[in-house]
């Protein structure tokens, strides 16, 4: 299910999760017209609640994209990235890490704080704080997706969604995170083909997948 938040006048209406027999989990495949729509109000949001900052700081790598077009979006000519992980070499924390520092001073400026999506909550909050410490003047937190199940809503978000994203900057890690779900509960291997085409994921992507994966065999 997927819930919009309020927005001016000409807010974006948002593709319909997909549901699979026997499967619990709904899936949101977007596309770069979704993810552009979207960002714009977001933006929208921003403006009309009068966001102005010095620089915009984004979580890598997944907020990578939605970070220039933000950038773009609120004419914000500083950007950065911040790198926050849950790894520690190959064991995983319950905290989160900083793994990628800034690589410029932001103490006394106003900074908006971006992701594509807050899930759990734990990196951004923790890369709220985190500028806090640095001494920024104001931070806000916006997002593309939020998830109501998490334990930190941002300042700003587009939608809100329970459903699994795949984001057009991440198809293929997608396609191989879900044939490996799917193939770990049974699902055979035309089923899962089947599935990805109910997705939308595009025929040159699955046509790729299946030469990256014949490469590996």
């Amino acid at each position: 299910m997927v819930t919009h938040s309020s927005t001016a006048a000409g807010a974006y209406t948002a593709p319909v999760p997909k549901h699979f027999p026997n499967d619990s989990t709904d899936y949101l495949l977007l596309t770069w017209d979704d993810v552009m729509s979207s960002a714009i109000a977001l933006a929208r949001r921003i403006v009309e609640h009068n966001g102005e900052y010095d620089r915009l700081i984004t979580l890598g790598k997944g907020g990578w994209p939605l970070a220039r077009i933000l950038a773009d979006l609120l004419q914000l000519p500083d950007a950065a990235s911040l790198g926050i992980s849950f790894y520690d070499g190959l064991e995983r924390k319950e905290a989160p890490m900083l793994s990628q520092e800034l690589p410029a001073s932001i103490s006394g400026q106003k900074v908006i704080l971006v992701d594509d999506v807050v899930d759990s909550g734990d990196s951004i909050e923790f890369a709220r704080k985190y500028l806090v410490d640095l001494g920024v003047k104001k931070v806000d937190t916006a997002s593309l997706y939020y998830k109501p199940r998490s334990s930190y809503k941002p300042d700003f978000f587009a939608e809100s969604t329970t459903a699994w994203i795949i984001f057009p900057h991440e198809y293929l890690e997608g396609i191989i995170g879900l044939t490996k779900k799917w193939q770990s509960k049974g699902v055979g291997q035309s089923e899962i083909l089947r599935r990805l085409e109910k997705l939308e994921v595009p025929a040159e992507m699955l046509r790729y997948h299946v030469e990256i994966a014949s490469l590996h065999t």
